[in-house]
């Protein structure tokens, strides 16, 4: 079989196939990403220019965390008879275009990406009960632990660091414990000129100023009469207790892409309708880098 360049850990910012053909790999600027190259005994891959470095690793506990791993995704006979090998790809150099490392047919196209950082807020939720006590609106959960999940996602695949803003419960006057909000028809009453409802107005104006993205912990929430997980306008997310561990990203991936579609029908992808996986295809990733919402994150950390 031809060589190939393939993923060394799923969801680590390597894609085996991208549309102009071959696989894609993301880089963070001033760092680098792992690649294996699999049917190529003896070939040494070569970038077509000097910015891009590749460099093997003929040690795989050089690779620190992710080497106890390696053997339940790279069969280790196959590394040591060489028919797969490893291989860094470093730059410090920015770039998302005509930057490629070959192995005879084998291409690999380098997306090398600055980091954008995006402040979070993950705002608790309280409302009001029938004895005029505010409680709880969703299960206790730590905040921090929810931006680990997304920056687990989003930061190998795509070099976007969230950042934990304001953390502390929000009031949402209009909601008992008992109540079931739908947002699209707010959305719509809103479209259509109509008053939005008080709880609408309340998680308005209960959006951290500070942040690039708030979002609510709810106990569940409605977008079209039908419970999800989670759901966004622009600016705000609101979070279902019945979250996944992917529903966070998602969520942020429409704020980041800026549009409330989806742009796949991959369930292995982040940003599929309905349950996502956790993988960002590497289009996606380089995509991003030319719409306004990241240049202007990038613009105002500078």
């Amino acid at each position: 079989m031809p060589p190939t360049f393939q993923q060394l850990i799923p969801c680590r910012g390597v894609d085996e196939h991208i549309p102009t053909g071959g696989a894609g790999i993301i880089v963070p600027l001033g760092g680098s990403n792992t690649v294996i190259l699999a049917d190529g005994p003896g070939i040494r891959p070569a970038s077509n220019t000097p910015t891009v470095q590749v460099e093997e690793i003929t040690d795989p506990s050089t690779l620190h965390i992710w080497s106890p791993l390696l053997p339940l995704f790279v069969p280790t006979h196959k590394l040591k008879s060489g028919a797969i090998s490893i291989w860094k790809i470093g730059s410090h150099s920015e770039g998302t275009e005509k930057r490629e490392v070959r192995a005879k047919e084998a291409k690999l196209q380098v997306a090398v990406l600055r980091q954008t950082p995006v402040s979070v807020s993950i705002r608790p939720t309280l409302v009001r009960d029938d004895r005029g006590n505010k409680v709880s609106f969703n299960v206790a959960v730590d905040p921090q632990s929810l931006i680990d999940e997304m920056n687990s996602i989003w930061r190998p695949q795509a070099n976007v660091v969230f950042a934990l803003a304001k953390t502390d419960p929000a009031f949402i006057d209009g909601l008992s414990p008992e109540s079931k909000f739908d947002i699209n028809r707010a959305v719509t009453d809103i479209q259509a000129n109509r008053q939005p409802p008080l709880w609408y107005t309340s998680f308005e104006n209960n959006k951290d100023p500070a942040a690039a993205l708030t979002m609510f912990l709810v106990r569940r929430v409605f977008d079209g009469g039908k419970p999800v997980k989670g759901t966004s306008i622009p600016g705000i997310s609101w979070i279902s207790d019945d979250r996944s561990d992917r529903t966070m990203a998602h969520e942020a991936g429409h704020f980041l892409l800026g549009e409330p579609g989806h742009p796949s029908t991959d369930p292995d992808d982040l940003m599929p309708e309905g349950g996502p996986g956790r993988r960002v295809p590497y289009s996606l990733a380089t995509g991003l880098y030319a719409k306004d919402t990241l240049r202007r994150l990038r613009s105002s950390q500078q």
